[in-house]
């Protein structure tokens, strides 16, 4: 294995935030890979209809292949296929676990384990595919604060927050999975997705580490991607002039590997960003109002506007 320190991107957020679409775009600059959810990498990579997002089975593709035979190699692996237990500490409900700073060390202690199975993983992308940064948009907020207090990883995190009720409505559409036959994302009640947006914010608190954590606005960043690019990339130390082009808001997207993760990973060619706001027209009045409800301070944090007029306040925009 490499003794040089990896440099890795972990976006968390919500679900239905754009965190895929920010992975993918990300994955696009050379030396970059886009990983997706490489939480569930431990699970997937059993599966044998599994789909990479190149459009290959995952067993077939000539990426994975490679990663698991290096994997195979490594006598930490055969404990991490297949028992549920790379999850144990890495759901929003032990999020409890991690109110103290006792508590944040025992979790820890209890996740290194975790920690130096998903190194070995890391690593072994790293040398199958000759890249120095990989991107995980695996959201867990208890994952990213393992990995980011890591000493044997460069991390770096970008909180993506999109407005609650953008999220709520859009976790009640039923969305096709290309990734596997006859499969469907996950669906959530509003109340739902609102206790799961808040919780995912969390990771302000506990990963707020000076000139590794950048917070941004999903809003922000498909209306003006280029400039929240340059943040991202001058963040990491790594030349803006790499990031990826993006010209009338239009982004050219090649062939990825990530395996994990909304259904647009699948995209490839120009991608007009457009901000989804179909939200504000279409969502109950009911839904809108339960939402709001339950995360109102933290929108008004996030400069979000309360009204029904709009979903920004531009004048409080946080970043």
């Amino acid at each position: 294995m490499t003794t040089k320190k990896l440099r890795i991107v972990l976006i968390s957020g919500c679900i239905r935030s754009g965190t895929t679409l920010l992975d993918n775009l990300l994955g696009q600059t050379p030396g970059f890979f886009s990983g997706g959810e490489l939480v569930d990498f431990w699970q997937v990579a059993q599966l044998p209809e599994r789909l990479c997002a190149c459009g290959t089975l995952l067993r077939e593709c000539r990426v994975w292949k490679g990663v698991l035979q290096a994997l195979h190699r490594e006598p930490r692996f055969s404990r991490w296929q297949g028992d549920g237990h790379q999850y144990q500490y890495l759901r929003l409900r032990h999020l409890w676990r991690l109110i103290t700073p006792t508590g944040r060390e025992r979790f820890l202690q209890l996740a290194a384990p975790y920690a130096r199975a998903t190194i070995d993983l890391y690593e072994a992308i790293a040398q199958e595919n000759n890249v120095h940064t990989i991107v995980d948009s695996s959201k867990s907020v208890e994952r990213t604060y393992l990995l980011s207090h890591t000493q044997d990883l460069d991390a770096y995190v970008i909180h993506l927050v999109r407005d609650a009720r953008a999220v709520a409505f859009s976790c009640r559409r039923k969305k096709s999975d290309p990734s596997a036959p006859n499969s469907y994302m996950q669906t959530y009640s509003p109340a739902g997705s609102a206790l799961r947006w808040m919780l995912s914010q969390q990771v302000s608190r506990l990963c707020n580490i000076s000139d590794r954590y950048l917070l941004l606005r999903y809003e922000d960043f498909i209306t003006a991607p280029d400039q929240e690019l340059r943040r991202i990339f001058a963040m990491i130390g790594e030349p803006t002039e790499r990031r990826p082009k993006v010209s009338d808001n239009t982004i050219r997207l090649e062939r990825v590997h990530s395996i994990n993760g909304n259904a647009n990973r699948f995209k490839q060619g120009p991608v007009r960003l457009r901000l989804d706001d179909e939200w504000q027209s279409q969502m109950s009045a009911r839904d809108r109002a339960l939402v709001t409800t339950l995360t109102w301070p933290l929108l008004k944090h996030y400069g979000y506007d309360l009204s029904r007029k709009t979903s920004l306040n531009t004048a409080e925009m946080v970043h």
